[in-house]
This record gives structure tokens, sequence and C-alpha cells, in this order.
């Protein structure tokens, strides 16, 4: 029998394993001849503590035999970890299961005489730790290598459902792939989710690499479209969905059939959805070449001298980068025209302000300014978010107005404002009988009564405030003066006549108010003056000319009865206007869009959601380059006269005067009229196809519709310095009559038919 010296159960003297614990039984030692008393004093013996002699004897023999005595019930090993021996013990006189197991423990430095594990064990021992030690490697190896396939294999690509690519970002972030962003101009909303792409043909996604998720801009034009075929460029620009319109320009230096501008430029979105792209394809045709664009307006000028060309040079508000430099021209720049007088505008900034908004009159009693360029400020502005606002010119005439001191006014496209009411376009002045309200003060001339005394153009800031109403209160819809109002009904009183009435429902209204600010203009002294009540951390773009437009929701009307002088919404001789409840900010800040091409002015074939509207030119219902008053004088005497006045729609009215009692003059006879001209159609030569609806004509007598001008279905728009074609001599006479030999403000003929600008 044989005992486990780990555990102590019997096993079977054949037994190689304890068959309880599993310890190695191959080393028993048997004890037949000692008692259990024995055993137990050897066990005793044996954990005593041994002598340094006993030691040193130990360590003499060691080697001596690897087979214990009977007397030496415990073995050694000079490891402590090593696992103790099985002592085989036979007890002659006991049964079977009468033995009692005394399992022998081993006590790091005693040991038996020899000091020696038997090999046997040191070598089960070995193949032990050499299989753990396997084990551990192999877990080890799968565990390392299930992380490398982790991260080193392809990995799939995760399906994306997204409408920003913002969103599609945080998906793949959430997934544990890497992803970065690229702008890419489309028809999609700016900030909409396109594509992914980083993936090969199976999906996955190789090793080191990450996905990139390609964001819209927006609608654009795609850097490099410059210098591309026309074909090539249309298809790209198409596909952007909104209204594309090609046209030839004159250039210098662009290969012919190829893009030469574009509007916006190149590598830029589009600001004005409404508006569109513009490309301009290059022609060898005369104009003046885009290449003048932002050239020194004094090299520019020589250049265009020695071309033979006849060249005013005018200020424009522009760009830090602009200043001195070409910004525009009339005819516009790439405009084809074989006219040889021209109109330069170059760049300057708040310091030449009255250059640009005034005219310095020396028919008043002193010499003054005359704040009436308001029209020099016209063109496209927009916010860094793309929130675009675009102030038109106005004539006098479209306004409806014979008043006022400007030629033109401004208007913000889009707004309609009431029959009658001109002083609701936006004007630099203030409400006078005189042109006092219009001289602004602190200048180097005369300053009239000081009407303008508490205008920003006064100071010293070089800002401006550009605002419709001229100061007036409203009765009604309608800004007046002189007049009283009676619960919202303006009533006008013979002078002299006591009125009987007190005024009632006299309002004051916050109308459109803006502060324009020219680069140079200093922001930081309105803000010290307090002209803004709110505070910003904003910061506009100083090198950009801008407006700050006023929230008029935020200005409830309030009753002017009892006082009809001084307006709390804008400046007067009487104060200044409240202050903006906003300081600057992204949302209330609008920058000029310079752009030296007068797309409208140059016209050409509109192509709109890819969709071409026609083959031939470009058809609108935009006749602002036309409205006005025009005069069509038959007779050199006077005795033939027809007046047209046309509006930016195409309608017009007039009157036809024909003389009858030659050569007195006294009388004759008159025809009222209108009509509407339904189309026009910008020419490649800068002319103007003009298609009039003889359905629309009312008012004229078959005795007078020769004379009126109206009988032609098809006319032609002339722009003004271009050679006037097919003069028959009544049409030289007329123009001689008016003009001398060329209308200054170009014609509107047909066959036999020749009206001119009326200036009167």
């Amino acid at each position: 029998m044989k005992y486990c010296t780990q555990c102590g159960a019997a096993n079977e003297d054949d037994d190689q394993f304890c068959n309880q614990c599993g310890q190695p039984l191959d080393a028993a030692v048997k004890t037949d001849d000692q008692s259990p008393d024995q055993i137990k004093d050897a066990e005793q013996t044996d954990r005593r503590q041994p002598s340094e002699d006993e030691l040193d004897q130990s360590a003499s023999d060691t080697g001596a035999s690897d087979t214990a005595e009977a007397s030496a019930v415990n073995t050694e090993s000079r490891d402590s970890n090593q696992a103790t021996d099985a002592i085989e013990v036979n007890k002659t006189g006991t049964k079977p299961g009468d033995t009692e197991a005394v399992p022998l423990s081993v006590l790091p430095g005693q040991g038996s005489a020899s000091g020696s594990a038997p090999a046997s064990v040191v070598a089960s021992r070995k193949r032990l730790y050499i299989l753990i030690a396997a084990f551990v490697a192999l877990v080890l190896v799968i565990t390392c290598g299930f992380v490398a396939y982790r991260q080193l294999s392809p990995k799939a690509m995760p399906h994306v459902q997204a409408k920003t690519a913002a969103e599609a970002v945080e998906q793949l972030k959430k997934a544990g792939i890497p992803a970065k962003t690229q702008l890419q101009f489309s028809p999609k909303r700016k900030g909409s989710f396109i594509r992914l792409s980083g993936a090969d043909k199976s999906g996955h996604l190789p090793k080191n690499a990450h996905v990139t998720v390609t964001e819209s801009a927006g609608p654009g034009v795609p850097k490099g479209t410059i210098g591309q075929s026309k074909a090539k460029a249309v298809q790209t620009l198409k596909t952007m969905e909104v209204p594309l319109t090609v046209a030839d320009v004159v250039s210098s230096k662009t290969d012919v059939g190829q893009v030469a501008a574009s509007s916006p430029s190149d590598g830029q979105p589009v600001l004005d959805s409404k508006d569109g792209i513009h490309v301009g394809i290059a022609t060898d045709k005369a104009g003046i070449p885009i290449e003048i664009a932002g050239m020194d307006k004094d090299q520019a000028q020589s250049q265009l001298e020695a071309k033979g060309y006849s060249i005013t040079m005018q200020p424009r508000f522009s760009s830090q980068k602009n200043l001195g430099k070409i910004v525009g021209a009339n005819p516009s720049i790439g405009q084809p025209t074989d006219t040889k007088t021209a109109t330069l505008y170059y760049g300057v900034d708040a310091s030449k302000k009255l250059d640009v908004l005034a005219t310095k009159e020396d028919s008043f009693p002193q010499s003054v300014y005359i704040l009436n360029k308001e029209a020099n400020l016209a063109g496209q502005y927009c916010t860094e978010d793309g929130d675009c606002l675009n102030l038109d010119a106005v004539s006098k005439d479209e306004a409806g107005s014979q008043f006022g001191f400007s030629s033109q006014y401004l208007k913000v496209r889009g707004e309609t404002i009431p029959d009658g009411n001109w002083r609701d376009y936006l004007s630099l002045c203030t409400f006078s009988q005189d042109p006092s309200g219009c001289i602004p003060s602190n200048t180097d001339l005369y300053e009239g009564a000081g009407y303008m005394k508490n205008h920003l153009i006064s100071g010293q800031s070089g800002a401006f405030e550009l605002y419709a109403g001229a100061g007036l209160p409203n009765c009604g819809t309608m800004p007046v003066d002189a007049a009283f109002c009676d619960n919202g009904t303006p009533k006008f009183v013979p002078l002299g006549e006591d009125p009987g009435f007190k005024n009632s429902g006299l309002k004051w209204k916050a109308k459109d108010f803006f502060v324009y600010m020219p680069v140079g203009a200093k922001l930081d002294k309105l803000e010290s003056d307090e002209y803004f009540a709110g505070r910003s951390n904003f910061k506009p773009d100083a090198d950009r000319p801008y407006l700050i437009k006023r929230d008029n929701s935020k200005y409830p009307d309030r009753s002017a009865d009892g006082n009809r002088n001084k307006n709390p919404y804008a400046p007067t001789q009487y104060g200044k206007a409240e202050p903006f409840q906003e300081a600057p900010n992204k949302r209330n800040v609008y920058y000029l869009v310079e752009n030296p091409i007068n797309w409208k002015a140059i016209g050409g074939n509109t192509v709109t959601q890819g969709v071409a509207s026609n083959s031939g030119n470009k058809a609108s219902q935009d006749f602002h380059a036309l409205a006005g008053k025009w005069l069509w004088a038959e007779s050199g005497d006077g005795s033939l006269i027809s007046r047209m006045t046309i509006q930016s729609d195409g309608s017009f009215t007039g009157m036809t005067f024909e003389r009858t009692d030659r050569p007195k003059f006294m009388d004759g006879n008159t025809d009222n009229y209108s009509g509407r001209f339904s189309k026009i159609t910008n020419n490649s030569d800068g002319t103007k196809t003009l298609t009039l609806d003889p359905k629309s004509i009312k008012g004229v007598s078959d005795s007078l519709r020769e004379w009126s001008g109206l009988t032609k279905t098809t006319y032609t728009f002339v722009p003004a310095g271009q050679a006037i074609p097919n003069m028959d001599e009544k049409m030289q006479a007329a123009v001689a009559n008016c003009c001398g030999a060329q209308p200054p403000d170009g014609a509107i003929i047909a066959k036999g038919i020749i009206f001119v600008k009326d200036n009167n």
C-alpha cells in the first residue's frame, strides 16, 4: 500500500499517481519495521532545525546516494516550492484500512542527508512547467493575434444613413472608424451629406486608411472652371440646379471659346440662388477686356486711351485690396461693344466718401456738397452665412418724383413701395424744402442751415446712414411734411387757411435703415458714442465695405400727433436716431460683393436647372436699364411729340400731342396712352431687342397712332456711345433737335422712329 505524502490518501502498490490528488507516487519508501510511534518520532526528529555541523555534513554528502535510507523518511529539495515525495507504509499484522497516513512536510532548510530530490520527480516537474509555459504562450499568441487582426485587418464599411455630413461622421465615430470631411459644390443644401469614400471594391476599409465624408458646400463654381472649354464648364455647372447664364466677354488673354470669367468667381459658392451663376466665354470682339479689372487705375486709363478710348474716372467704395484699382466700368468690363467712350470706376475708402456720394455745387449762395449720388452704392451685399440683399438704383421717373436733389434713388430689391411715396426710397438726406437737407456739416464748404448735423456723415467716424422716409412721420401709408393727418388720411389745407383740427393718426414708423461702413470707417468710434445699445464680441471684416442692417421688428410704431419733428427712428435737425438695439453681428452685417463685370448689362444665354430656356440670347422681364422718360419728336418745330415713361417691369404710359394751329402752336390734339413691352432680349453687340405687345396699347386714336411711335412690334435699344444704325432723315432731325449728333443716354429705335432720353 502506498500513501500519498501530499494528501495522505491510500493507493495500491502499482499506482503511479495518487488517485485522490494526482501527485506522483513513483518515489515511495517502505517502512515495514517501523511502528506508528516510531514514524511519529521520525517526523518530529525530521522537523527539528539541523545544527551547523549537520548542514555542513549534508552539503559534503550531496550526490552520494540517489536512494534514501529507511531512517531518513524525509527528502529535501533546495527549492522550497518542490512537492514532497510519497512514502509507502506497510505495518505487519494490520488489516487493510487500519493503517494511518502520516503526511510528512518539508520545511525550508530541512531535508535528508542527500540534500536533493529524486531525478524522476525533477523531470516530471520540468515537464509540468514546460506544459504550463507552452499553454500560457499559446494563449498570448491567440490574444495578440486577435488584437492584431482587429487592428490591422480590413474593416467592413458600415451602412450610414444621414442627412448631414456631421451626422455621418458621428455614426462612423461610434463604429470606431476614423473619418474626415471634404467640401464639394452640389445642388444640395450646404452641410448636407453626399457620400462616403475610402473603401475597396468589396466594401472594406484597408488598414491604416480612413473614410472621407463628402459634405455639400451648396451650389458654386468649382475650382478650375476658368480656362475650361464652354461645353465642359456648362456640363458641370448645369448640375448645380441654379440659373446658369452663359455670355460672351471680351478678353485679351484667354483663348476664344474658353471660360474667361465667372460669377461667383472660380472656387466660390453661389450667394444669390435666384441670380445663380454667370459664365463669360472669351471672344475677340471689341470692348473693354476683363483683364482691366483689378489693374492700377492710372495704368488702365493709359492702356485704354492708347487704344483710342475717351476715359472718365469715378470713385467707388471697395475692399482694401482694390483701393486705387479698377472695380468696374460703364459700359461694363467685358461687354462686347464698339463704343470708345467709357467711365472707369476705381476703389476708394472712407476718406473719399464725399467724392463718392456728393456733387460739389457752386450755384448755391456758397459752394457746397450736395449728397445726390446714392446710386453709387447699388450692388449686392451678403452676410457671412450667405443671406443676401440687393440695392437697386431707381430713377426719379420710376419713383414718380420730380422733387428731391438726387438723380436716382435706391431700393431693396423685392420690396414694394406704394405709388407716390417717393420719400420711402433709400436716401442719404433728411427732409427740407431746399438743398439744406442734403448738405453735410463739418466739411470744408458751406454747410447750410445744419440740417444734417446729427447725421453720421457729418461726424468723424467715416460711416454714414442710408435710410427711407426722409425723417418724416406717416399719415396712413404716406410720409407727410406739410399735410395734416385726419385719422390716418392726409389733409392738404390751402396756405393761410385755418385747418380747424389737430393731427390724429400721425405715426413714427421704423423703416429701412442701414449704416454704411466703407473701408477705414471707425466702428470703435460708433461704439464709444453709444450708437448701439447692444453689445457683441463679433468683429466685422474691416477690409471690406459693409452695411449694418437695423432690425425694425424691435421698434414699434409711435404716435407723432403731438410731436412731428423729433423722429426717434431717424436722424433729423432736431436730434439723433435712437441707438440700434443690436450691435453688429453675423446676422446684420452685409458685405459688399465686388464684381467688376455687370452681368445684367452683358446678358447672355440662360440655362436654368439644366434645361436651356432657348437657343438664342437671354430674354427676361427686367427693364431697369430702360426705366425713365423717353421722347420722340418727329418734327423739329415741336408740332409732333410723343412722350413715354417706361417702368422697370416693361409697362409704360405716355401722351401724344399734335399741334393743329400752326404756326401759332396754341392748340392741338392730345392722346394719353398706355401699354407694355412683353420681352427684352440682350444681344451680343450690347443692344437690346424690345417686343411690344400690340394688344396692350390703350388710349391712342387712329389719327395720332402714327405720331405716337407705337406702330411697330419690335424695337431696339442702342446704348450710349454706340453708333445708331439705319438713321433716316426724320430720325437724324429728331436727334439733332434734342441733343446734337449723338444721344448721350442711348436711344430706342425702330424703322423711322427714335425715342431719346427725355431729361426735361
